[in-house]
């Protein structure tokens, strides 16, 4: 089957939007609303009008992961049978997206996608799954040993650089964070409460008398 597959319109008639239908049929059961009145069938439903042939049926379950970690959902065309993977989110490269939502329902990244992906740096994934894109994007091109695509992926890699923080709460409490450079720093509630009562310590070797103190400088050395 060819990877990419031009669409000239997303019909009922001819598509089967597998994806939509499970999050619809979902959401009937956990609230016994009219699906029709309040369910977001936008969020499921194609955007673009292209599409990406999948080689397995996919599970309801690795469908969701799709849906909760990528900007893509799954259809199937009525004439064939065949799956598909189609985009629900546009204006911006995603391919990192695509790449990810194959590596979740096939274990791999096809290798015309490899070729395609933009890996120079975190765009529409981040932190591990970005790099479980770029580590299967390359063992996909090691297949055809296109070197330069592969010195692109192994300068992304080289260049992530990790940082461990550790809060330390009156002596009892501890928690440690990583963070990879150039990803954005976000603080959860709990460390929001009590960020001016802790200390912490990074792997940069220096120590900070509070976790925002440490957070800033770990954020301007991102920067």
């Amino acid at each position: 089957m060819k990877l990419t597959r031009h669409v000239n319109e997303w019909s009922f008639e001819n598509w089967e939007f597998v994806g939509q239908q499970i999050e619809r049929r979902e959401f009937e059961e956990e609230h016994g609303d009219d699906p029709d009145e309040y369910f977001d069938h936008d969020r499921y439903y194609p955007m673009m009008n292209y599409c990406y042939g999948l080689d397995l049926e996919p599970s309801e379950k690795d469908i969701k992961k799709v849906h909760e970690q990528t900007n893509c959902t799954v259809v199937r065309d009525k004439a064939t049978g065949d799956y598909y993977l189609a985009l629900t989110g546009g204006g911006m490269d995603l391919s990192q997206c695509i790449a990810l939502a194959y590596i979740i329902i096939e274990n791999r990244v096809p290798i015309e996608l490899a070729m395609e992906t933009y890996v120079q740096s975190p765009l529409s994934q981040s932190g591990e799954k970005y790099e479980k894109v770029l580590k299967e994007c390359k063992k996909a091109l090691s297949q055809r040993q296109n070197s330069h695509r592969l010195r692109k992926i192994n300068s992304a890699l080289k260049d992530r650089t990790e940082h461990t923080v550790t809060f330390k709460f009156e002596g009892e409490w501890t928690e440690e964070r990583t963070i990879v450079d150039g990803e954005e720093i976000v603080l959860d509630e709990k460390e929001h409460f009590i960020r001016d009562t802790i200390e912490a310590e990074c792997t940069c070797g220096e120590t900070f008398e509070s976790g925002d103190a440490a957070l800033d400088h770990l954020q301007e050395e991102n920067d």
